[in-house]
């Protein structure tokens, strides 16, 4: 590759970046898209578009991946979007810079940035008044600056012509050939409007995954999905699965995705998981069975041990009340029954218990192992 270093006309320097202790990274890269265009794409793909070069030794990239001074990213068929702390860069497909100020080997870069910036070296200055530009090099022809907005000052490493200031709607230009004589010229409105378009079809490209609409699932760009858009099958599957939703106490057929309460694969367990519980309730020290719902007091399940020791009054209360409260009575035949043995599905695992075990484990209680078996599945 052509370092512009080595050419014995020009090195230009651009600043659109305060690299140190901004935390410049790698934020988005794009693919060229057959027809036109571009799509965004995931960590996986992005190492067959841009590569990261740090000391010598390339990085493995993902998305976002964070920056140092002196790096160089090199885009293939697609761009990549470079985030700063005070504005951003985007790359153009088949373009290769180095960070620390923006030093452009070959390429397209736009830079976006805020306030007064400066950078240089031992023969070179550049000076970005918060502005928005699009330098380009080709190596062996030249190298132009388009100024959209604000103003950027760009000055000879080897001395060779006066520095410039090159304002909004300005654009300056400089052939190998001629090497000593820049020219600053209007921009074409063309120009720009061409420099915008590349600029935000890189900015805005959509990602591809695949779309969950009506049940259905199908490849599909994100901006085109008219119902839940996934970056990866196997996440558009799951959430895609039709059953059935328990929210707000009603019962509805629904996808995964579509479900803003529990999502079950069976109605039964839908309607179990939905219907309001009733067990034992502890209010104003009196018991009594009840829907949660009713419950005034504090609700106990089918936990009537539990809820009879917290209802129960001190069996000594002060002399001073002058009377000896009766502890609560609990029904035997609901003491039995809570005694009772049962197959408990509890976590996935089924195992015989009593109710009230059962119960504390916030499991299932079924009459057969068969059917707590066949009814145990982990819903996640």
């Amino acid at each position: 590759m052509t370092d512009l270093r080595r050419l014995p006309f020009l090195w230009l320097t651009l600043l659109a970046l305060c690299l140190t202790g901004c935390g410049p990274s790698l934020s988005k890269v794009v693919r060229e898209a057959p027809g036109g265009g571009f799509v965004a794409v995931d960590a996986g793909s992005a190492p067959n578009i841009v590569s990261v070069t740090r000391n010598g030794a390339p990085l493995k990239v993902g998305v976002p991946l964070a920056l140092q001074k002196g790096d160089i990213i090199e885009t293939g068929d697609g761009g990549a979007v470079l985030r700063l702390e005070n504005g951003e860069v985007v790359l153009a497909p088949r373009t290769r810079v180095r960070l620390g100020s923006i030093e452009v080997f070959f390429g397209k870069v736009f830079a976006s940035v805020r306030g007064v910036f400066r950078a240089e070296d031992d023969t070179v200055a550049a000076d970005v008044e918060g502005t928005q530009f699009m330098f380009e090099s080709t190596p062996g022809r030249g190298m132009r600056v388009v100024v959209l907005e604000g103003v950027v000052r760009c000055s000879s490493k080897s001395a060779q012509w006066n520095p410039l200031r090159v304002v909004a709607g300005r654009e300056m230009t400089l052939s190998r050939s001629d090497a000593t004589h820049p020219h600053v010229n209007p921009a074409s409105e063309a120009d720009m409007a061409e420099i915008h378009r590349w600029v935000d079809r890189i900015r805005s490209a959509p990602r591809a995954g695949y779309c969950c609409a009506g049940g259905r699932i199908s490849e599909s760009l994100s901006n085109a999905c008219r119902g839940h858009f996934y970056d990866s099958m196997s996440t558009a599957q799951r959430q895609c699965t039709p059953g059935w939703c328990c929210a707000n106490g009603k019962v509805s057929d629904s996808l995964r995705a579509d479900c803003r309460g529990s999502f079950h694969t069976g109605q039964r367990d839908a309607i179990q998981a939905c219907t309001e519980p009733t067990g034992w309730c502890c209010s104003n020290e009196k018991l009594s069975q009840t829907k949660r719902s009713q419950c005034r007091g504090q609700f106990f399940g089918d936990d009537a041990y539990a809820a009879r020791r917290a209802c129960t009054p001190p069996s000594n209360p002060p002399a001073s009340t002058g009377t000896v409260r009766e502890p609560i009575r609990v029904d035997p035949r609901t003491i039995e029954l809570l005694q009772q043995k049962v197959w408990c599905c509890a976590g996935g695992v089924v195992r015989q218990l009593d109710k009230t075990s059962c119960t504390r484990l916030s499991g299932s209680a079924y009459p057969d192992e068969a059917t707590a078996r066949r009814r145990c599945v982990v819903i996640r």
